[in-house]
């Protein structure tokens, strides 16, 4: 029997972390039970993955959040320009809450944030970057709209709401009307409405 393995045929991977004796399949359930489990935010829920030991799981928003204030300090050294507090708000929303920490800014901080994020990507972007000046805009114009709806409804309120000004003996007056319409005595019904109201 020869001892090397001709050069067209490929040796079968063996599995390094099967145990001896072992089928496959077992050994490949026993080797996903094993795993870590970690928490992976996707569409909006939490999802429970298995983690591979051998590389560090990547979160997105740690890695835009790295790249972002790496990059605000890089710009504030560099140009001396005074400090970006809006974009600096949002990178800290994004720490604590993610993108469900940013969308309830106002409008206006937004639309800063977005200018500065747009100053900071203008010469040199990355897909990160990218990603992130695109969710502004979108979270930007959804401040707008709650802005612009609730400026309607405080409009609609106020115009409906009828105020004045009056004196003191005014008031008493309207007060006085209104007493003696709510103490009236109310008129007395006919509890029969078939006799004759002359007899």
């Amino acid at each position: 029997m020869p001892s090397h393995v001709p050069s067209g045929a490929r040796r079968p991977e063996k599995d390094r972390r099967a145990a001896p004796g072992t089928a496959p399949a077992l050994s490949r359930l026993k080797g996903a039970l094993g795993r870590p489990i970690g928490l992976e935010r996707r569409d909006g829920g939490l999802h429970v993955v298995l983690v591979d030991r051998r590389r560090r799981p990547s979160h997105p928003l740690a890695d835009l959040c790295a790249e972002l204030s790496a990059r605000v300090l890089d710009h504030q050294d560099s140009t001396g320009t005074p400090a970006m507090n809006e974009l600096v708000g949002v990178h800290d929303a994004l720490e604590r809450r993610g993108w469900d920490g940013v969308a309830p800014l106002t409008a206006t901080t937004l639309k800063r944030a977005l200018l500065q994020a747009e100053l900071l990507t203008a010469q040199d972007t990355t897909p990160t970057l990218s990603a992130m000046v695109d969710k502004l805009r979108l979270l930007h114009a959804a401040a707008e709209a709650r802005d612009d709806r609730l400026s309607r409804r405080t409009i609609a309120i106020n115009e409906t709401t009828d105020i004045s000004e009056s004196t003191h003996e005014e008031f008493e007056a309207v007060t006085r009307v209104w007493a003696e319409s709510t103490t009236a005595p109310a008129p007395a019904l006919n509890p029969n409405p078939d006799a004759d109201p002359a007899r």
